[in-house]
């Protein structure tokens, strides 16, 4: 008899309901007692108790506790071992979480061979590899967890009733190898937070494939124009985006058939120009687990928004943190540490205020520190603030709330306290929050001094 195993994989099962969970041909259920007993029928293997949590500090290998995770169990063995990559890819795609999924390292499944209780429990346990079977005694040996795994081994919430995880689980029934079915496996294969597993170039070029399968794009020909195409039909054709969307596409040829010299040496073709600028990105790694997500959703069916509204799992915010943050910071940067910067700022008619305005809902909403590539001087941030803070002085004639504030934020800036500017940043965290209203001077120069007090979050 042949089943698979999750050791680090606990389900939440909904309350009152079977505490079991149908993916296919395959029923995932609970390592207990219950299920060996009912439903497997054969005593647990004692050879699983090899397994075990992680000790506390104080405990030996032997008093570790052993580990108990989900037993998957399926009356088409050959499906089982044809499939359950699959089911897995599913399952793990029906509880994942776009901005903080689970590691694919807490999905690892093992297939075990049954053989009818007899009393005697085997001394060796045979593992199969694939370079061969490792042969073990099970009293010789205790196997942990992953070190990612450490910290995640709470149960695993499922949604299983939102319309698109429904469908997904109605394909996988009707057709394993249908393309959303290896989209999501392959959106899987990329959640392994080992990079020795799974490389970072791997990813991206798995990525171009979760896309692809996605969206039923056809790579015989020109499949680059095409991967290209169909992306910027969704997410427009900005110049920074078919840069980026290319790019990706470019550094999935080269992990697959190499040519990474060529294309930068020649560095004038749109290609090199494009894999140059998608190298240069910061957080693409966040951006791509969140494009894979969300061109999968869609391609479930996902219904758009009748008011235009983004959903919660939408990729646009970070996909305009990714590419817009530089030329964010050029227009900023220059903008209040020029001589006279504040008596320039502050002679501006309201026509010309604008462009103040219209910088700080665009820093409000696509600037991420942790996204800008170019150098960034702290000295040059905090004259920035002092800036801004004396605009904020002139605009409040140094009287009121906002005044005393930012005067707070300006006295720490002109003096080089960093801690002092993260302190402020905690206490008046709902600054950089401020609605920019329109004419409204004073709402859209406490937007962008908190933009630039913030940075300051990420030092130190």
């Amino acid at each position: 008899m042949r089943i698979g195993w999750m050791p680090y994989l606990e389900l939440a099962y909904p309350h009152q309901r079977p505490n079991h969970l149908e993916v296919g041909k395959a029923r995932f259920l609970p390592d207990d007692d219950a299920t060996w007993t009912n439903e497997v029928q054969r005593s647990r293997p004692q050879h699983l108790d090899m397994f075990r949590k992680f000790p506390p500090t104080t405990a030996t290998d032997q008093t570790a506790q052993p580990i108990r995770g989900t037993v998957v169990l399926c009356e088409d063995e050959e499906w089982l071992l044809r499939y359950l990559d699959e089911a897995v890819a599913v399952v793990h795609f029906l509880g994942d979480e776009p901005h903080s999924g689970r590691p694919a390292e807490c999905f690892a499944y093992h297939h075990l061979e049954l053989k009818d209780d007899d009393g005697a429990p085997a001394k060796l346990v045979s593992f199969a590899t694939k370079h061969g079977s490792i042969v073990e005694d099970e009293k010789s040996i205790v196997l942990y967890p992953p070190l990612i795994v450490r910290g995640k081994l709470q149960q695993y919430r499922l949604d299983t009733k939102r319309p698109e995880h429904v469908k997904l689980t109605e394909l996988i029934k009707d057709d394993p190898q249908n393309r959303l079915i290896v989209a999501v496996r392959q959106y899987f294969r990329t959640q392994f937070s080992d990079i020795f597993t799974s490389t970072l170039q791997e990813d991206y070029a798995t990525y171009c494939s979760v896309v692809e399968a996605a969206l039923d794009i056809d790579t015989r020909h020109a499949a680059a124009d095409r991967f290209v195409e169909a992306l910027a039909a969704i997410y427009g054709a900005d110049q920074l985006l078919t840069d980026f969307f290319l790019g990706l596409y470019v550094s999935r040829s080269i992990y697959v058939h190499g040519g990474a010299t060529q294309i930068a040496a020649s560095g004038a073709t749109k290609e090199a120009t494009a894999y140059q600028y998608f190298v240069s990105r910061k957080a693409k790694l966040t951006a791509l687990r969140m494009l894979s997500r969300d061109v999968i959703m869609r391609a479930l069916g996902r219904p758009e928004d009748p008011y235009g509204f983004e959903p919660p799992d939408s990729v646009k915010p970070i996909l305009r943190k990714t590419l817009l943050s530089d030329g964010l910071w050029d227009r900023t940067k220059g903008l209040p540490n020029k001589a006279g910067a504040a008596d320039a700022i502050c002679a501006r008619t309201d026509e010309e205020y604008e462009e103040i305005e219209e910088l700080a809902i665009a820093l409000q909403a696509d600037l991420e520190w942790t996204c800008v590539t170019k150098p960034v001087d702290a000295k040059h941030i905090q004259k920035g603030i002092g800036t801004c803070a004396l605009i904020l002085a002139r605009l409040t004639k140094s009287s009121g709330p906002i005044y005393a504030i930012s005067d707070r934020l300006g006295n720490a800036a002109d003096a080089g306290d960093a801690d002092e500017i993260r302190k402020w940043n905690i206490d008046e965290h709902e600054w950089i929050k401020t609605w920019v209203k329109e004419n409204d001077r004073v709402t859209a120069m406490q937007v962008i001094v908190a933009v630039l007090a913030s940075y300051f979050d990420g030092m130190g």
